[in-house]
Order: structure tokens, then sequence, then C-alpha cells
């Protein structure tokens, strides 16, 4: 467990250790629910050193897995997932990750993942509803 001002954080899974690989993939899956907003994360999938890895939350736990399927979700339609794949969007294949920090927060807990360029994009988890924000680490203040 990690530990964030006041409040816990736990891993489930092996973290990657990603520092200073190159970016392959970074797709989110966007979940929607019959009469409910959709969540723009609920599941993302990282692709560095050659492997796919998920990345899902529950409240202040971080989830971790490898992902060795031939199958990648995006690529079959289903009525209640769209993908947003970042990779592609930010212009991220081939840079360089300079850090990857989980946090626990207030309302859940979030992953900065920080690249060369200066680009961050955060996966977080706010009251259960997982979403992405790109972020200019200069601009970044505390997570809540």
């Amino acid at each position: 467990m990690t530990q964030t001002e006041q409040f816990e954080l736990t891993i489930n899974g092996s973290v990657p250790d990603w520092t200073e690989s190159i970016c392959e993939g970074f797709v989110c899956e966007s979940l929607h629910i019959k009469g409910e907003p959709p969540v723009p994360a609920n599941v993302s999938y990282l692709k560095f050193n050659g492997a796919w890895f998920r990345l899902y939350f529950e409240f202040r736990c971080v989830f971790w897995r490898s992902f060795e399927g031939q199958f990648l979700p995006w690529n079959a339609e289903a009525p209640w997932t769209e993908y947003v794949d970042l990779a592609d969007e930010l212009k991220i294949v081939g840079q360089r990750l300079v850090s990857c920090v989980a946090s626990a927060t207030a309302k859940g807990s979030v992953v900065a993942f920080v690249f060369e360029s200066g680009l961050t994009v955060l996966i977080q988890d706010r009251d259960d509803r997982t979403s992405f924000e790109i972020t200019d680490p200069l601009q970044a203040g505390s997570f809540d």
C-alpha cells in the first residue's frame, strides 16, 4: 500500500516498470450503462515493451493486469462500449514515459503518466467513475 496525505491506496497486481520505455499503445474503453452518463475510462489498455496491460479501478484500489489475448476489444463492435485511442490522438506512440505515479485522492485514486514531451495523461477514479484527463505537468496541482 502507498499513502498520500491521509488516504491509503491499494495496488492489486504487479505494477509494470515502464520508466524510460517507449509507448506503443494507450486506449481507453468508455462503458455506457443504460440511463447513466458514460464512464470514459472504465478500462485503460496500455502497451509498452511489446506487451499490453489493463488498468482499472475500485475505490482507492488500482488494478494492473497483463493482457495477453490475441483479441483486442476495440477491434470488435459492442453497443455499450466506445474506445478512444489516446496514443493516436495525442501522438504519444514512440514517446518515452518519464514517470508513472499512482496516488490516493479524497474521492478515489489517480494514475499519472508523464511523457517526454511534457504531456501528462491522468486516469482517475472519482466516486467509482473513471475518466481520463490530459494536462500540462507545469500547471498540475494536487489531485482531488
